[in-house]
């Protein structure tokens, strides 16, 4: 489901996480135009949507007038693509690349959007994390792929729902409970800081039943971000929101088994400044990558022994993906470059893009 030196940019393959007829991260054929989703700022700080072909290093981009997080291609729709507001945002929009139009996704009364979404095995569905503000409660909204109408919601079983993916198996969805609360009356300030209470959460997509629920041993470690590896492990980008050191700020779920925070050494746990952003895995060497946008670091793990590897330093780094084919995970950052870091050599091995205008956001997709 999520996530993904190359030198061959014509002939790319890329590695899916998730099984299921729709999903178009989810192949292995050959890619002949390796495209890039990602939302970015531009220098007076204007707020974009912007698809970046790598092979003819063409970028095209709407001007947006919310900030995004997340992005999704449409699994039907040909040059189409989601941007998903960040809180407390009361919309999402579609792009079409092709025309640049674009139509926005609203939200309830009295919900915003958490910034992430996923869609059905089926493509019949997009999956939202949602905040039902005024009764401090997460929910999962239900919309239609093509109208985007609203047809219902699951409860989130949690606070603050932030990211959602779909599970291997193509039934189950894996959130990412925040546990924080926020309300848009206060704008991006969080209300219960001395009583979170973070989850890792599983439900049935088609009856919203909770399957299992998932804590850490620190409250104030915020789960926020995921990685689904084809085996169905679980990987968690975590926001500490406390005052202290944490013990770590990634987390690691083998299928079935317990929810573990990874050791880093406390070191560079300190300066990280509590923020770690997007996740990726190379399932053919059991690594796991994450950023650290604040701390300006990339962190590695072998996650066949969940031992911590090294750092690397890199100024603010954002959105990451594996490519399968080339062995390289590919990273963007907001100084405007998109790199590439050998998965075997865990060195950056080259610069794809640079464009110093443009400081790209927190996460990024890649499409054929």
């Amino acid at each position: 489901m999520k996530r993904r030196h190359f030198i061959r940019l014509g002939t790319i393959a890329i590695t899916g996480l998730a099984l299921g007829a729709c999903t178009s991260r989810i192949t292995t054929s050959h890619v002949q135009q390796p495209l890039i989703y990602s939302a970015f700022d531009d220098d007076e700080g204007h707020h974009h949507f912007g698809l970046l072909n790598l092979q003819t290093q063409q970028l095209r981009s709407v001007k947006m007038a919310f900030r995004g997080h997340d992005v999704l291609q449409h699994p039907t729709r040909p040059n189409r693509a989601i941007l998903f507001g960040r809180r407390p945002e009361t919309r999402c929009c579609e792009v079409d690349f092709q025309t640049l139009e674009t139509r926005e996704i609203n939200i309830s009364a009295h919900r915003h959007f958490y910034g992430h979404g996923c869609f059905s095995a089926d493509c019949l569905h997009l999956f939202t994390t949602e905040n039902d503000f005024n009764r401090a409660r997460g929910v999962i909204g239900i919309r239609d792929t093509i109208t985007f109408q609203h047809l219902g919601e699951f409860p989130s079983y949690g606070i603050g729902p932030h990211d959602i993916q779909l599970m291997p198996d193509g039934k189950t969805l894996v959130i990412a409970n925040g546990g924080i609360r926020t309300h848009p009356d206060f704008g991006r300030r969080k209300l219960n800081l001395n009583s979170m209470c973070p989850s890792l959460v599983y439900i049935d997509s088609e009856s919203g039943k909770k399957l299992g629920q998932y804590t850490l041993p620190d409250p104030q470690l915020s789960i926020r971000h995921l990685l689904i590896t084809p085996s169905g492990d679980v990987g968690v980008a975590l926001q500490y929101q406390g005052k202290r050191l944490p013990a770590s700020l990634v987390a690691w779920q083998k299928q079935g088994q317990a929810l573990k925070l990874l050791d880093t050494p406390a070191t560079v746990i300190r300066a990280l400044n509590g923020y770690m952003a997007d996740l990726a895995f190379a399932p053919t060497s059991n690594i796991l990558l994450a950023t650290s946008p604040r701390g300006n670091q990339i962190m590695v793990w072998d996650t066949n022994n969940e031992r911590y590897l090294k750092n690397i330093p890199v100024t603010e780094p954002s959105g990451v993906f594996f490519l399968e084919q080339e062995n390289s995970f590919v990273i963007s950052n907001s100084a405007g470059k998109i790199m590439a870091l050998d998965a075997e050599t865990l060195q950056l091995t080259k610069t794809f893009y640079q464009n110093s205008a443009v400081k790209w956001d927190n996460h990024m997709q890649f499409y054929s």
